[in-house]
């Protein structure tokens, strides 16, 4: 009776044990990514920044930091913010043009949340880590050129990938998937009614993750915030 007893307990906590690891999921969770990022922009001829006759379309490089941030994991969904996105590029040309980048609701919150999902998720079936995904994730960005001009996009522009890991994984590729068009802010403040539109920031651009740490360490982390104020300080001269 005893022996029994022992493999009935047994055999019902190896079955409770079995539903929570099925049941794991990804917690919520955050980290940092270095990436290099390359698009088009299409210039309209006619403008201060196109002066000709007929579209040009000019490639733009830049390298840059983002932080992410995603709640806990819902049925097939995990919910998450690029809070913070910074980079230095140049619109390549002659000569060529430096520019800064910022986008999420750390840098520029007037123009609103840099935001995205997953879907599609697959666990692992004993930890619960994401071990693939499908990836969505948009917002609006600013560019500041080196002669204080500021361009943005206020239409979301939105990046797709297939994801196997959370964190992303060096290497991973993130591709626009649509046109958004670029305004040159005139006044003091972002004005989409106002401000006139002066190309299209074109689908196809790639962003590549080239580097991640989940836990900065505090040197690294003050590396970062000391580059993200000082990229603060040079936007709003």
């Amino acid at each position: 009776m005893t022996a029994t007893r022992n493999v009935s307990v047994a055999l019902l906590l190896g079955a409770m044990l079995a539903a929570e690891a099925h049941s794991a999921t990804v917690s919520a969770g955050s980290a940092i990514y270095t990436y290099d990022n390359t698009f088009f922009t299409r210039l309209f001829p006619g403008t201060p920044f196109n002066p000709g006759s007929v579209a040009v379309d000019v490639p733009v490089t830049a390298q840059g930091t983002f932080t992410q941030a995603w709640e806990a994991q819902s049925g097939d969904t995990i919910v998450d913010e690029l809070t913070s996105i910074v980079a230095a590029g140049t619109i390549n040309g002659v000569p060529p043009v430096p520019f800064e980048l910022f986008a999420g609701i750390d840098e520029v919150p007037e123009l609103g949340a840099f935001t995205g999902s997953m879907s599609s998720i697959v666990n692992d079936p004993i930890s619960g880590e994401l071990i693939s995904a499908f990836r969505s994730v948009s917002g609006p960005f600013l560019q500041v050129l080196a002669d204080g001009t500021r361009l943005y996009a206020i239409d979301p522009y939105t990046f797709v990938a297939s994801v196997d890991s959370l964190p992303f994984g060096v290497g991973d590729i993130f591709v626009g998937t649509q046109n958004v068009a670029a305004r040159v802010q005139l006044g003091p403040t972002i004005d989409p009614a106002n401000d006139p539109i002066i190309g299209l920031v074109l689908a196809g651009g790639v962003l590549e993750i080239t580097s991640i740490v989940p836990e900065p360490a505090s040197g690294c982390l003050a590396a970062l915030t000391a580059a993200c104020l000082a990229a603060r300080g040079r936007r709003s001269e």
